[in-house]
C-alpha cells in the first residue's frame, strides 16, 4: 500500500511542494555524501527560506540559486563573513550534485548557441558556437581568421572538442569533420555526432568567464600594526587581459 501511494502522481506532486524536513537533508546527505558539517547550515537555510522538499528542489537549479542569493544578501547585511564563506562552499557542492545528476550521452542534445572549443593537436583551443544541430550533423561556427589559416583540420579528419553543459559540467568528445560549408555570413564546420562523451574532472572552484583589461606586476608585502597584509606593486605594470576568475585563481592572457 505504501509503494502504491508513493507511485501516485498526486502524492509525488505534494511531496515536491511541501517544506523541507530535517529528515530530507539526512537522506540527501547519505545519497550524495554531503559532509556532516554542512548539514546544520543547509537545514538553517531550508527552514528560514521555506525551501520546498530539497530532495526534489536540488534539481531545480534556478529556484535554489535564488534562495542562496537571498541568504547571501541577508548574511552580508548582518556582517556574517565567515558564514558567507561556508555558504559559497555549500552552494558549490550542491551545484556539483546537480550537474552530475544531469547526464548528456550524445552531442544530439546540444542546443543551438552552445559554446564549445575545438582542441588542436598542440593543445590550443579555438572557441566556437553551435549554429545548427540536425539529425545527421552539427554545424559549428569558428573564427573566420582560423578557418582561413593552415591550422584548420581537413575534411574527414578527426577532431577533439570540449563544451560545458547548461549545469556547468565540462565534457569532451572526438568526432570527424564532414566538410566545410559556405554561408552568407561566413563558413561553417560540419561535424558528425558523437555518443562517446567524456565527463572531465570537475574543478575545485566555480570559474567565471570574463574579458576585462587589467594590469599585473610583481608585489612586495607589508603588514600594518593590525597584522593586515598589504600588497604593494613593485616594478613595471604589464597590460594584460583577464579571461576568467575563480576562488582558486585566475587566467590571464598577455603578449
Amino acid at each position: 500500500m505504501k509503494k502504491k501511494t508513493e507511485e501516485n502522481p498526486e502524492w509525488i506532486e505534494a511531496e515536491k511542494k511541501r517544506p523541507t524536513k530535517h529528515s530530507d537533508i539526512i537522506r540527501l546527505s547519505k545519497l550524495y555524501a554531503i559532509n556532516q558539517n554542512d548539514i546544520p547550515l543547509l537545514w538553517a537555510i531550508c527552514k528560514t527560506y521555506q525551501v520546498p522538499n530539497l530532495f526534489y528542489s536540488i534539481k531545480r537549479f534556478d529556484e535554489l540559486d535564488c534562495v542562496f542569493k537571498q541568504a547571501y544578501n541577508d548574511f552580508k547585511i548582518d556582517g556574517q563573513e565567515q558564514k558567507i564563506n561556508r555558504l559559497f562552499m555549500l552552494k558549490f557542492k550542491l551545484d556539483k550534485i546537480f550537474a552530475e545528476s544531469v547526464n548528456i550521452s550524445s552531442t544530439a542534445a546540444l542546443s543551438a548557441d552552445t559554446k564549445l572549443s575545438l582542441v588542436l593537436q598542440n593543445g590550443t583551443k579555438i572557441g566556437g558556437t553551435v549554429k545548427d544541430n540536425e539529425k545527421d550533423y552539427i554545424a559549428v561556427s569558428l573564427p573566420q581568421e582560423f578557418l582561413n589559416s593552415k591550422e584548420r583540420p581537413e575534411p574527414l579528419e578527426k577532431a577533439a572538442f570540449t563544451f560545458h553543459s547548461p549545469t556547468g559540467m565540462p565534457y569532451a568528445f572526438i568526432t570527424r569533420i564532414i566538410r566545410y560549408e559556405k554561408k552568407d555570413d561566413g563558413e561553417l564546420m560540419i561535424i558528425s555526432h558523437s555518443t562517446d562523451l567524456i565527463k572531465k574532472t570537475q574543478r575545485s572552484f566555480k570559474r567565471k568567464s570574463v574579458k576585462e583589461p587589467c594590469r599585473i606586476a610583481s608585489v612586495k608585502t607589508e603588514k600594518d600594526k593590525n597584522g593586515v597584509t598589504a600588497y604593494i606593486p613593485a616594478g613595471n605594470k604589464i597590460s594584460t587581459t583577464l579571461l576568467n576568475i575563480s576562488g582558486g585563481g585566475c587566467c590571464i592572457s598577455s603578449s
